[in-house]
């Protein structure tokens, strides 16, 4: 029998648990805190073995505490860090064992899981916080297309279950992942790759870019009215306080627009940096992984309240978490996933 499809199983299961911050895992793995290489992230660990063992490992912790998904080590990984002295073949080379090492930590785990490509935004590979803001300067569609294009169809290529366009903080980014997608989609004849995008936001209304988010969802549905082309729409990487009205505006779009597209939620841990101490502020954020999972429980509540308020089919969700969400984190919210599916599904 075929395995289902990641579209499939979140149609037949409704929820699923996405990962939390891979990132954050693997550094708290190294010795000293810290990546070989800063300009690739957490994707220089791909260059030595004992860096490859710690991702496999650190998938694995994740598919134990219950994730349904997991999401490549490949965010900062693209062409763009041949500027830093990596060539296209060695790039090549770490996006096969990044989607490798998924598929091994999936194989010894959870084989019902889903390996996701990680597609980091433009000014995440920037590195000057242009994330933040959605700035581009003088950047163009044509320009951002050419940017995401050989990293996903490389990522397809390389038998991913979907790919993830993560961290979107600009309205023209916006633009050009979706027109960039609908080339691909056309050129591959094929719908089984899944494909979401979460946005970067400023607050529960603004992108990063300062674009309002009822607009950016307004070109969702006429651009894309079936959900064909992008299959989830959400957000990640946002601070927690901002989630929840995101989560409502994200929900009234799909449900007045009756486009059946998912809702994808992975916040971070809500905890505030402070830029003079390069630290995390003491107990800014969530104090214990069962507050952040009742805060995850609390959105899937509200979805579901406002399906039921529209008479419509409760959607497709996926949930989990980004920055400083660790595992213990993500095993509490598998747990409060399950209790609300047996309560209210």
């Amino acid at each position: 029998m075929p395995r289902k499809t990641l579209q499939q199983c979140l149609e037949e299961k409704h929820i699923l648990v996405l990962d939390g911050g891979i990132s954050t895992h693997l550094e708290s793995m190294q010795k000293d805190d810290s990546f070989p290489d800063r300009n690739l992230w957490s994707s220089s660990l791909l260059l030595t073995d004992d860096g490859k063992k710690d991702i496999q490992r650190a998938h694995q912790d994740f598919l134990s505490a219950g994730s349904d998904v997991i999401t490549t080590v490949t965010y900062q990984l693209s062409d763009y860090v041949e500027k830093f002295g990596y060539s296209r073949a060695k790039i090549d080379t770490m996006m096969s064992d990044a989607v490798q090492l998924c598929k091994s930590a999936r194989d010894a785990v959870n084989q019902n899981a889903y390996v996701v490509g990680s597609i980091g935004c433009y000014g995440g590979a920037l590195a000057d916080g242009s994330e933040y803001t959605g700035d581009y300067g003088d950047m163009t569609i044509d320009d951002l297309m050419s940017f995401h294009k050989r990293k996903t169809e490389q990522l397809i290529s390389l038998s991913v279950d979907g790919v993830a366009f993560e961290t979107i903080p600009s309205f023209l980014e916006v633009k050009a992942i979706l027109r960039l997608m609908k080339e691909i989609r056309d050129e591959v004849k094929s719908n089984d790759i899944y494909v979401w995008m979460s946005l970067a936001c400023q607050n529960e209304y603004l992108l990063n870019d300062g674009t309002a988010i009822e607009d950016v969802l307004h070109y969702f549905n006429n651009e894309d009215p079936n959900a064909s082309v992008i299959n989830g729409v959400g957000v990640n990487c946002c601070k927690l306080k901002y989630v929840h009205g995101l989560c409502q505006a994200l929900t009234q779009s799909i449900l007045h627009s009756r486009v059946r597209r998912a809702i994808i939620l992975y916040p971070n841990s809500g905890e505030e940096w402070d830029a003079v101490n390069c630290d995390w502020i003491k107990d800014s954020g969530c104090q214990s992984s069962q507050t952040f999972a009742l805060k995850i429980k609390k959105y899937l509540e509200t979805i579901h309240n406002m399906c039921e308020e529209r008479n419509q089919d409760h959607l497709p969700i996926l949930v989990g978490g980004c920055c400083r969400v660790k595992v213990e984190d993500i095993a509490s919210v598998k747990i409060e996933v399950d209790r609300f599916v047996k309560d209210k599904l």
